[in-house]
């Protein structure tokens, strides 16, 4: 959790509060970001030994290092209209291509490098980030045809990134800096798989005389998801919301794991009126944030003293699908879609996660190695 406001991370009951988003590409451990939405003055500007560095306790650069350190780039992101529509996949994809572009650019600069000083390769590090699947599975479930088509696109891009770290000569002739070597020095080089191809098969060694790139590609995510169906999206009953201050809470992954943030004195009401609902108590697993860390849920330590006052009084769990939503939420995804309020629309669910089903928790690592 980073050093932010602590009411970015609130959102009222009746709130629908959405995150900063960020996308970057970058070389080692650059803090420097990029912040697209909402906040312009969280993470952004984080530049060595600039105190608006997203997070106080990192080590502060050396003038000597700041010339190895490459900032972050953006990669553009689908936008939401397009969701579930043949363009906001291939929009995903083709955003992910310029990410894969510019990774390959770093590490072809850092191997000419190595090459001007005839010295052994330094260790870097490129971390490439997408908010896809991640965007287009929570607008539109999980089962949606276009979020197969994402990830096709996804893992094409990275077995050609995989395919051009295979051949160095390759990797320096689309993406070094050298004038002739199809790249004009300004990142205007055709990166298209048939051209890749084209310089891959016919202009380099053959295969078994290629040097490849000293490289590990690692792939992998920081979630899973679920698809929010419109009946299972649930409200809190009044009664309990008398007792709030209020609830971090949302269909998109907050509700699956709520905060609830009690009105002094109230604690052993609330917990009353929980247990006597049956829609919570069948559905959800209220807990004190005490039990919670005792569980083992934040972590092998307890919270520590700056965050705990964040957590509020209860966690509640989602057992199943079933997840709390805010009554602007309800009205969008769940009481439209089942024909309320004078509505017939098609059916809104939604991707979500942050509980503990297998499907939430399980993640894929793949690890590619010369």
């Amino acid at each position: 959790i980073e050093n932010e406001n602590i009411n970015n991370d609130k959102m009222n009951i009746n709130g629908n509060g959405d995150g900063d988003k960020e996308y970057m590409v970058r070389n080692k451990t650059s803090f420097t970001r990029t912040t697209t939405k909402h906040n312009p003055d969280v993470g952004t500007g984080a530049h060595f030994n600039d105190k608006k560095c997203c997070n106080e306790d990192v080590p502060i650069m050396k003038k000597s290092q700041q010339n190895e350190w490459i900032s972050a780039q953006m990669i553009n992101e689908t936008s939401y209209d397009t969701l579930g529509q043949p363009k906001g996949s291939k929009d995903a994809i083709q955003f992910f291509s310029h990410g894969v572009d510019e990774a390959l650019r770093i590490i072809a600069q850092s191997e000419e490098k190595d090459e001007k000083e005839e010295k052994d390769s330094d260790f870097t590090f490129t971390y490439l980030y997408t908010a896809h699947p991640d965007k287009h599975m929570h607008a539109l479930g999980i089962e949606h045809t276009e979020i197969l088509n994402v990830v096709r696109g996804i893992n094409d891009e990275l077995e050609r990134m995989w395919n051009i770290l295979g051949d160095k000569k390759a990797l320096l002739s689309l993406y070094g800096s050298t004038p002739g070597d199809g790249s004009g020095g300004n990142n205007s080089f055709d990166t298209t798989e048939t051209a890749t191809n084209n310089i891959i098969d016919e202009n380099i060694t053959p295969c078994k005389e290629k040097e490849r790139v000293d490289a590990t590609l690692i792939v992998t995510a920081d979630h899973g998801h679920i698809t929010v169906q419109p009946e299972d999206m649930i409200e809190l009953p009044q009664d309990v919301l008398d007792c709030l201050e209020y609830a971090n809470l949302g269909v998109h992954g907050k509700g699956r794991h709520a905060y609830l943030h009690c009105r002094s004195g109230l604690q052993s009401t609330l917990q009353a009126r929980w247990r006597a609902n049956p829609k919570l108590t069948s559905n959800f697993l209220l807990l004190t944030i005490e039990e919670a860390a005792r569980y083992g849920l934040f972590g092998p330590e307890p919270p520590i003293f700056k965050v705990r006052p964040r957590m509020g009084d209860f966690v509640s769990i989602s057992m199943g699908a079933p997840t709390l939503v805010s009554p602007m939420e309800a009205a969008k995804y769940r009481d439209a879609s089942m024909g309320k309020n004078g509505n017939d629309n098609a059916t809104k669910c939604q991707g979500a996660h942050g509980s503990l089903l297998p499907e939430e928790m399980y993640i894929p690592f793949v690890m590619c190695v010369p």
